[in-house]
Parts: C-alpha cells; sequence; structure tokens
C-alpha cells in the first residue's frame, strides 16, 4: 500500500537521481523500447502496489514544474528534458 501522505511531500532530490538512473539505464536503445520499457516498469510497480498511476504522474508532474533547481541533479534533469534527442 502506497502512502498517499508520502508521497505528496517526497523529497524531489532522491527522485531526480532516481529518474537519471532509470533514463540512463534505457538510453542505449531506440526511443520506442525507451518508452515502452519504461511504461512496462511503472505499471508493473503499480499493479503489484495496488496504486493509481494518477497519483503519481500528479506528484511526477508537480515536482517537474516546481522550483529545485539548486540541487546539480536538477539541473541534469532538466537538460535531459530539454536537449536529449
Amino acid at each position: 500500500m502506497i502512502d498517499l501522505d508520502k508521497l505528496n511531500n517526497v523529497d524531489p532530490t532522491p527522485v531526480a537521481h532516481k529518474a537519471l538512473n532509470f533514463l540512463d539505464l534505457v538510453s542505449d536503445h531506440e526511443k520506442e523500447v525507451q518508452g515502452a520499457a519504461l511504461a512496462v516498469t511503472f505499471l508493473a510497480y503499480c499493479r503489484r502496489h495496488g496504486a493509481d498511476p494518477g497519483h503519481f504522474f500528479t506528484v511526477g508532474n508537480n515536482i517537474l514544474h516546481s522550483k529545485h533547481m539548486d540541487d546539480p541533479t536538477w539541473w541534469a534533469l532538466h537538460a535531459y528534458l530539454e536537449h536529449e534527442t
């Protein structure tokens, strides 16, 4: 069971670190394979824990739009979002 209070208050710095790790793991594959692999991983996680994917998307979207740019990990993540092809 996912604790929604903890999810809504998650520390964004380790989230950014792990997001970059996941992106790095799939980066050597075609974009379509990367997206499908990340989606399958996420959906498997949600099913395993009986969690609503929408809650995670809301939190993730809020984190991506927040101002956590004091950490180099966030600079790297935002650079990925802006410049990765």
